[in-house]
C-alpha cells in the first residue's frame, strides 16, 4: 500500500446512487416463511421482498375461479399461471 497524500488530495464528483441498501429485521418464523415463498417463486429473497413491497405480482399472477355447487355454496379455486 502507498502513502496517502492528504495535503494534495483531489476532490472528485461522486456518481449518483443507483441503489439503496436497506436492512430489515424479521422474526425467525416470518423470515422462514418469506424465504420459503421466495424459493417457491424461484426468486432471490431480495427480489421477492422488493416486489412484494412494491405490490408487484412477480413471475406468477394469481387468478380466481368461483363456481356454484349444487348445495348453494360456492367453491373458489386459486390458481397460479405464468404472467
Amino acid at each position: 500500500m502507498g502513502d496517502w497524500d492528504f495535503e494534495n488530495a483531489e476532490r472528485q464528483e461522486g456518481k449518483p446512487l443507483r441503489r439503496v441498501v436497506v436492512s430489515v429485521a424479521f422474526p425467525r418464523r416470518e423470515w422462514e416463511k418469506v424465504s420459503a415463498e421466495a424459493e417457491a417463486a424461484g426468486l432471490p429473497v431480495s427480489t421477492y421482498i422488493r416486489r412484494k413491497a412494491l405490490g408487484e405480482r412477480g413471475p406468477l399472477s394469481t387468478f380466481e375461479i368461483t363456481s356454484g355447487v349444487s348445495s348453494g355454496a360456492s367453491l373458489t379455486l386459486i390458481l397460479d399461471k405464468p404472467a
